[in-house]
């Protein structure tokens, strides 16, 4: 995630009091490359729409833009891998 230019890597650890726990560690030089993706138009304007709710219900908070949507989407892809195949069956079905 990125916050006013800081990298922040996100990590789930377990506890065994409260569940899983999502800790930040911080990397003063972030590395992005471009990822140029095509989507239905639906598509867009569904995350559109979720940008701009998420702004209304946290006005306090830095804008959540839709990189980071992005990398979010793909992060939590990255936790349910051993179900990447059953969720790209159902998507294409």
């Amino acid at each position: 995630m990125v916050s006013h230019g800081v990298m922040h890597r996100v990590a789930w650890c377990e506890d065994s009091e409260i569940g899983s726990v999502m800790v930040h560690e911080h990397d003063p030089s972030p590395q992005y490359v471009r990822l140029t993706v095509r989507v239905f138009p639906d598509q867009r304007e569904w995350v559109r729409q979720m940008l701009t709710t998420y702004r209304q219900r946290h006005p306090r908070v830095p804008k959540l833009t839709m990189d980071e949507f992005i990398r979010i989407a793909i992060e939590e892809l990255r936790r349910h891998e051993e179900e990447l195949d059953a969720i790209i069956t159902r998507y294409r079905s």
